[in-house]
């Protein structure tokens, strides 16, 4: 998720919900990769990756 998907959920949440929203990474955006050179899904498949084990148990 980037930081405009983040603004954009946000802004839809309800107020309980809106501040347990956070990109996907915590410090930085993962970029869309739609319409992009293949390499371009590899790394953002990477940057995936790397950020999975924040988000499983």
């Amino acid at each position: 998720m980037d930081t405009a998907n983040l603004t954009t959920l946000r802004g839809l949440a309800d107020k309980a919900t809106a501040p347990k929203l956070t990109l996907y990474l915590v410090d930085r955006d993962v970029p869309d990769p739609w319409g992009k050179e293949p390499d371009v899904f590899a790394d953002v498949a990477r940057l995936i990756q790397d950020g999975a084990p924040r988000h499983l148990p």
